[in-house]
């Protein structure tokens, strides 16, 4: 469980947030750690990031600005991602920003978060809850959840998470992917909402299988007390008890249901594109992957630089840097001797990382 304490304040609950999602088992780390991927631009891509929202958040409301990023898991992979640990190497290395500016802007995406959410905007009581209650009860008296596509619902689930990791890296997959819930609707039910948001594949990727822009699973489970962290880790005590489900492809806010053939065609095309994917990816050049993870982190504030007019896309100094430091970076060749310690690293060393009022070392 979350340790509480009283009173706490925004950065205080995020990093509990980040604690409780860090101190998790790791990933696989594909197709490289974040670190070799984007060590050569961070300080770049948070300068980006940082330079766009400080232009948007004196432009448009608080509203508006958090709408531009199409989930709260991309804000929040934003965050712990280029944003807060770029900015403190930038302050570190070239004294701009300020702690003080790079805490004030953290506080600002933080605050969208809030914007997006009904509560629990950190998902500290296990939730990432988007819908209110109103919306929960209409989709689930609406009669399109069944229990005839249960199991092709879940193989799809599975499926399209897949493809997001394989098109979107562990590092940036929530250009991609994002799941709500869970929203509890009584009786012992819980009602998760998995989407899948393909709009933008074709910006970063050529020759992009075609999948729908964007499709949305609702999915009813029954007695399984599911819960979400930052990360969208998705755990429960007991099991995943699916007792009804919908699958929607999602055009200009309407939704069409889509046939059992539609979802079983859907997993075979998105199966077949996630090996191919990997398969490309892996046999990319260092550099070349690099650039991928560049473009990746980049499209995560696209939304808010088509907002103010500008260009999203990674500069020329970007390329510059991959070019002088990514190869040295990945192979390790550019890293620090690290520093002896008496014991092993505590969470406290690497909950630190993602703090923006401790100063990076």
């Amino acid at each position: 469980m979350p340790q509480m304490v009283l009173f706490m304040t925004v950065l205080d609950e995020y990093i509990e947030s980040v604690r409780v999602a860090y101190s998790k088992p790791a990933g696989n780390n594909w197709p490289a750690r974040g670190r070799q991927i984007m060590s050569s631009y961070i300080r770049l891509a948070a300068m980006k990031q940082f330079d766009l929202v400080e232009k948007a958040r004196k432009q448009f409301s608080k509203k508006e600005v958090a709408e531009m990023f199409w989930s709260t898991t991309q804000i929040r992979y934003t965050i712990t991602g280029e944003f807060v640990v770029g900015l403190k190497l930038c302050e570190r290395d070239y004294k701009s920003p300020s702690l003080s500016q790079i805490v004030d802007s953290t506080e600002y995406l933080l605050s969208l978060l809030k914007e997006k959410t009904v509560e629990d905007s950190f998902c500290l009581n296990g939730k990432n809850n988007i819908l209110s209650k109103e919306k929960v009860a209409e989709i689930v008296s609406s009669g399109k959840l069944t229990p005839e596509n249960n199991s092709s619902a879940k193989m799809l689930s599975v499926a399209l998470a897949s493809f997001s990791w394989a098109y979107g890296f562990d590092t940036h997959f929530s250009n991609f992917m994002d799941i709500e819930g869970p929203y509890f609707v009584g009786e012992g039910m819980q009602l998760l909402v998995r989407e899948f948001n393909f709009s933008n594949l074709g910006l970063v990727w050529e020759n992009i299988p075609r999948v729908p822009k964007r499709v949305r699973i609702y999915l009813l489970y029954k007695n399984s007390d599911i819960s979400l962290d930052w990360e969208l880790h998705t755990q429960t005590k007991s099991e995943f008890d699916l007792a009804k489900c919908a699958v929607v492809s999602v055009a200009n806010r309407a939704e069409r249901l889509m046939s059992a053939e539609e979802i079983n065609s859907l997993i075979e095309l998105a199966a077949n594109s996630t090996q191919k994917q990997v398969e490309f990816v892996n046999s990319l050049p260092v550099l070349d992957k690099i650039r991928k993870g560049a473009l990746l982190s980049f499209l995560q504030v696209k939304g808010v630089a088509d907002a103010l007019g500008e260009d999203w896309k990674p500069s020329k100094e970007v390329e510059a840097a991959i070019l002088q430091k990514g190869e040295g970076v990945w192979f390790g060749r550019n890293s620090p001797p690290q520093k002896q310690k008496s014991s092993p690293a505590s969470a406290d060393d690497w909950l630190a990382t993602f703090d923006p009022r401790i100063p990076r070392e």
